[in-house]
């Protein structure tokens, strides 16, 4: 892109003379030409400038090529001068107006980001693949003319399918968004691109290809505005998550603080919450957290928090944070939520067996990863690394040694080559120390030892045997029946004792497991060994 629009000015300068001599000249058309040719430029730098000349539009034009509707409809909702503006983005362009190819993709794509900032993931994707077969159908000539659009294009389309929890699908539009925003020089663009690319590579735990995407996304020192901020936002999640990897805690909650902001990236918030629930472990602020995402759910749409990624980030983010309080009922509760999208089973189903293995069921933890294993196609590198590490860790309770120093062997190979050392939050101390112990005499246990160190990074013990002796031997029958799932009532019948009765003992028991409801009790019974 041609960063002047004629005569030296810049695009900002070019457009305001453009639409001062439009209403005596007519020339309307050249106003069309330079907010198209500098739309992504003007973003970044003019957003109050863009705005005022695409409302400046006569409703002639408006009517003629309805894409300006969508683009106002774009532009009232982006800040202007710092001020935060609607948290949602509404589409209200006529479906009838008349128009081009152009002007129907335009309506196509605003309807589909419409529907995923509300959380109807599934219906924009609809809309992004009947844009897509649209442009598949184009002719030559007509995709030499819409080339200077197309990168915006793709990069929502990408949005969209993301959202949708189809990476592999937005890897493929957010490669062409980038390819053709470096033909065209649309920075904005690229950026972006280059940004969400990064975060998916990220999410599956390739660093290395995250890191090189990254260098794309150049940092400035400082005051980028809300247009970096949310532009740039898929790349300030992967460098968060990346520093959390390397185990840069420190790095990685300053760099929190100072970007992860949902009111200037309100498409991101889910994931951005996910993150924070991440790095609770090491900030002691998993209840704040937890906090603050009640309250950002309640803010948004039923929809937008039941539906594609944010759906998944929402539940894991839960789940961790019920680990965190060391609440695995709440836990299990929070990963029966998770969608049924692409993106979202392997880590579902790895979470599932940190559970089970918090609760004691080494067991069924072990048989849960050996299918997640075995799956196909086999799971990214992030679940490989932890399934590894807690499979070992897991078989070493099982007294399979042999088979536990494999999957140690596999996990150091998967965390070292992609920068995964933080695959190791899978574990408590304990069970760390005891693979570690296990394995003296290889060097994967000084290799593990040296990179933990006294980090805070493992898992909170669970509740541990010392509760039991505190238990009367009423109270440990009462907890044990609790796994039939019969009522208070059935059970004071088969212990031949009153209904009340049951209720005082289990009171008592709570307190003592320091538990808070039926479903809490459950998960400490199992971890406790005391079912019948």
């Amino acid at each position: 892109m041609d960063a002047s629009g004629g005569g030296g000015a810049g695009p900002a300068e070019s457009l305001h003379a453009a639409v001062s001599a439009a209403p005596e000249s007519g020339g309307w058309a050249e106003v069309e030409r330079l907010i198209e040719r500098h739309w992504s430029a003007l973003i970044l730098d003019a957003p109050d400038a863009l705005l005022s000349a695409v409302m400046a539009l006569p409703e002639e034009v408006v009517l003629a090529r309805p894409r300006w509707v969508s683009a106002r409809n774009y532009l009232a909702y982006l800040p202007v001068d710092g001020a935060l503006r609607p948290l949602r983005y509404r589409d209200s362009a006529p479906p009838a107006l008349g128009g081009g190819l152009l002007d129907v993709l335009v309506q196509h794509t605003s309807r589909a980001a419409a529907l995923r900032d509300a959380g109807e993931t599934e219906r924009a994707v609809v809309w992004v693949s009947d844009a897509r077969r649209l442009l598949g159908e184009a002719t030559e000539e007509a995709l030499v003319e819409l080339q200077p659009n197309l990168p915006d294009l793709h990069c929502q389309w990408a949005k969209a399918r993301e959202f949708a929890g189809d990476s592999p699908a937005a890897f493929r539009e957010y490669l062409d968004a980038y390819d053709l925003a470096v033909v065209t020089g649309n920075e904005l663009i690229a950026r972006n691109a280059a940004g969400g690319i990064a975060w998916l590579h990220t999410l599956a735990g390739r660093s290395g290809e995250a890191l090189e995407w990254l260098a794309r996304v150049p940092r400035a020192a400082g005051g980028e505005g809300w247009a970096h901020t949310r532009y740039g936002m898929a790349a300030h999640l992967s460098r968060v998550v990346g520093h959390l990897d390397r185990l840069e805690f420190d790095a990685a909650a300053e760099l929190a603080d100072r970007v992860l902001d949902v009111k200037l990236a309100p498409e991101y918030w889910a994931a951005i919450l996910l993150v924070r629930a991440r790095l609770a472990r090491h900030r002691g602020d998993a209840r704040e957290v937890l906090t603050e995402l009640d309250a950002t759910v309640q803010s948004r749409t039923e929809a937008a928090s039941r539906q594609g990624a944010n759906a998944y980030y929402l539940a894991l983010a839960r789940a961790e944070l019920a680990i965190e309080l060391n609440q695995t009922a709440r836990a299990v509760t929070a990963l029966s939520e998770v969608p049924d999208i692409p993106i979202a089973a392997s880590y579902r189903d790895l979470a599932r067996a940190v559970v089970a293995s918090l609760s004691a069921d080494a067991a069924g933890a072990a048989r849960s990863l050996d299918a997640l294993l075995a799956a196909q196609p086999s799971p990214p590198p992030r679940v490989v690394s932890e399934a590894l590490v807690l499979r070992a860790a897991v078989r070493i309770r099982l007294g399979e040694a042999a088979e536990a120093a494999e999957d140690f062997r596999q996990a150091a190979g998967v965390m070292r080559a992609e920068g995964l050392l933080g695959a190791f939050r899978v574990l408590t101390r304990a069970d760390f120390d005891a693979l570690v112990a296990a394995n003296r005499d290889r060097p994967e246990a000084d290799w593990a030892r040296e990179v933990v160190g006294d980090r805070p990074l493992f898992l909170p013990e669970p509740v541990g045997v010392a509760p039991l002796a505190a238990l009367t031997p009423r109270e440990r029958s009462v907890l044990a029946e609790l796994a039939s799932g019969d009522s208070l009532g059935a059970i004071a019948a088969r212990l031949f004792v009153s209904q009340n009765t049951v209720k005082s003992q289990l009171r008592s028991a709570y307190r003592k497991l320091g538990v808070s409801n039926r479903l809490e009790a459950e998960s400490a019974v199992a971890r406790l060994g005391l079912r019948g």
